[in-house]
């Protein structure tokens, strides 16, 4: 008779004293008996510890302890010890349906099933309301209740969330893929899930909601992500599911998938860190490292569909982190009109005079002045008696030292007008600027 639990249940725990008991009594309750409860104990400052040890000495739960060090490692030290048919890696912050992993388990051996996916919720802490969260599994691109792999679907990658608690997943074919959690403070579970969904031969979806997560719980490393610098970790977890793909042979399969997730990712990444003090650290690294080792060039790029994720890409390539940041707080604004400076033509640093005061040269002020990447030694305009002094006469020119004047002018005819005329009267050809000036937000 085979004595060996149906389902493991891996729960990482760290302080969580406020909701341990419940979420233990939870499981207790499960209808699906023949499971195993294993918590790891992530070195808890608070009561966690004895609370887990009086549910282990009742032998209803299987205790292991680590020094302090994340979610990933202590699921890891969990899975080495499971035995379940399948496993099951919940957080000890949420609460579940009891005839979750009933009707998991009964859907994988129905289906013989690497994986099955149910629905989730959120509930608000704050607000003490429960939310839908329909979006985790992207009903668009994936069957319910039938069975596929993920190479017959599109965006693999972007129609699920990437935790995994919603998921119970075959222990052997976790073992066949070799896959474990990256042991890192946040998204030490993305690699996991996107690795093992890329890996699964036979996926199957349920349509019943079954695990309410907790939000807006301050003590979460969900919460605290930005404060411990979750970007880098990201990072860590998009190169890592390239690596699977090329180890497994299936990159070409899955390569249009990645990169539209990669993207989305970067994209998310960079506005979720916009106002942190991470942001230029991290903008810096998508340009310097983040963009060529995952695959993403404007030949990539050319591949996909025109979509938004797409136009954010493009702007992060062609602009520097305060641009891309002004470039957004104008969409945010809903201006329409932004035209962009013609950074590519003049060195930064340089001074120069912008001649032009209407719609495009006031934008070119604007970003000036946001970025100061160039010093603008004047301001002129023919019509300067309309400004209110911050913008003088073109005659002004004659006794200004500049490296270059900045004609802000959308025509083409009435920019050559004003550049034959400069250059008549003061000879520096080469010191004129003039490019048709590009909206806002265009890209390929």
């Amino acid at each position: 008779m085979n004595n060996y639990p149906k389902v493991s249940i891996v729960m990482p725990v760290y302080n969580a004293e406020r909701y341990i008991a419940s979420t233990i009594e939870n499981l207790l309750a499960q209808s699906l008996k023949e499971i195993e409860i294993i918590c790891v104990n992530d070195g808890s400052t608070d009561s966690t510890c004895d609370i887990l040890k009086k549910y282990a000495d009742l032998g209803k739960i299987m205790l292991m302890s680590q020094l302090h060090s994340n979610a990933g490692e202590a699921r890891n030290l969990g899975l080495a010890y499971a035995k379940g048919e399948y496993v099951s890696f919940l957080d000890a912050d949420d609460y579940f349906e009891n005839e979750m992993l009933l009707l998991a388990y009964n859907e994988a051996i129905m289906t013989d099933a690497d994986v099955v996916i149910f629905r989730s919720d959120q509930y608000d802490e704050k607000k003490g309301d429960i939310r839908s969260a329909t979006w985790t599994i992207d009903a668009r691109n994936i069957p319910i209740r039938k069975v596929f792999n993920g190479s017959t679907v599109k965006d693999l990658f972007l129609s699920f969330a990437d935790w995994p608690w919603d998921k119970l997943f075959k222990r052997t074919t976790i073992e066949k893929l070799n896959l474990s959690f990256q042991s890192q403070p946040c998204v030490n579970d993305s690699y996991f899930v996107k690795s093992f969904l890329a890996g699964a031969e036979r996926i199957i979806c349920l349509d019943d909601v079954l695990v309410h997560k907790r939000v807006n719980n301050k003590n979460s490393i969900t919460h605290r992500y930005i404060d411990v610098g979750g970007w880098k970790y990201s990072f860590n977890a998009m190169y890592g599911l390239r690596q699977s793909l090329y180890a497994w042979n299936k990159f070409e399969v899955f390569e249009q998938d990645y990169i539209r997730f990669v993207m989305h990712f970067i994209v998310w990444n960079v506005k979720r860190f916009m106002e942190s003090d991470f942001y230029e650290e991290m903008f810096n690294a998508v340009k310097g490292e983040w963009l060529n080792k995952l695959g993403i060039s404007q030949n990539t790029i050319k591949t996909c569909d025109l979509n938004d994720d797409v136009r954010e890409i493009c702007e992060i390539i062609r602009y520097d982190s305060k641009m891309y940041k002004f470039m957004k707080l104008i969409q945010a604004s809903g201006n329409k009109d932004e035209y962009v400076f013609p950074f590519e033509l003049i060195e930064k640093g340089a001074n120069i005079v912008l001649y032009g005061a209407g719609k495009v040269g006031r934008s070119f002020y604007r970003q000036i002045t946001y970025t100061r990447y160039v010093s603008m030694v004047a301001w002129v305009d023919e019509n300067y008696s309309k400004y209110g002094g911050i913008v003088e006469s073109p005659q002004s020119l004659d006794k200004l030292e500049f490296d270059y004047i900045v004609i802000a002018l959308s025509s083409r005819d009435t920019a050559e007008f004003v550049k034959d005329k400069i250059e008549k009267r003061l000879g520096k050809k080469n010191k004129i600027v003039w490019r048709q000036p590009r909206v806002v937000f265009t890209c390929l």
